[in-house]
């Protein structure tokens, strides 16, 4: 039985070599296409002409990435309902601009970006809309009044 289990070792350890051996010859086949593929690039950068990002054979998304234009209105629709915690205003956004066709590609800086306008405040319950007190003030204030009640 061990001399089995010895002839079994050695045979996989031989295949183990023969693919490394072709690994290596690929790896190196790989590298030089990369130094051909980036001379090509760079030459027609040189002449003008805009290069993909991406390889030809890696498709990415056929939606539109929103831009801070889509996304404002899209926080604005949201936040003329109801003010909105963080979690649920970045849900209500991307539900919006899934249904209008858009990726979610670039969705968390475009937010970021919007949300840091004077037309949005935060506060504790979540953002809201915000308008000037007049047209020299930067600060916000809320839409609404802030009410307090009293229960006896």
């Amino acid at each position: 039985m061990p001399e089995r289990i010895n002839s079994a070792i050695t045979a996989l350890q031989e295949e183990e070599e023969t693919l490394l051996r072709r690994k290596s010859k690929l790896d190196e086949q790989a590298s030089e296409i990369d130094a051909a593929l980036k001379r090509v690039r760079a030459a027609l950068t040189a002449l003008g002409v805009r290069v993909a990002a991406k390889p030809s054979g890696k498709k990415g998304s056929s939606k539109p990435s929103p831009d801070k234009v889509v996304v404002r209105e899209a926080v604005m629709a949201a936040l003329q309902v109801e003010t909105l915690g963080a979690d649920a205003l970045r849900a209500e956004v991307e539900r919006q601009l899934t249904d209008r066709g858009y990726s979610r590609m670039g969705l968390s800086l475009r937010l970021k970006e919007v949300l840091g306008e004077e037309e949005f405040t935060e506060s504790a319950r979540g953002y809201l809309l915000s308008s000037s007190q007049d047209a020299n003030s930067s600060k916000a204030t809320p839409v609404f009044e802030e009410v307090s009640v009293e229960i006896s």
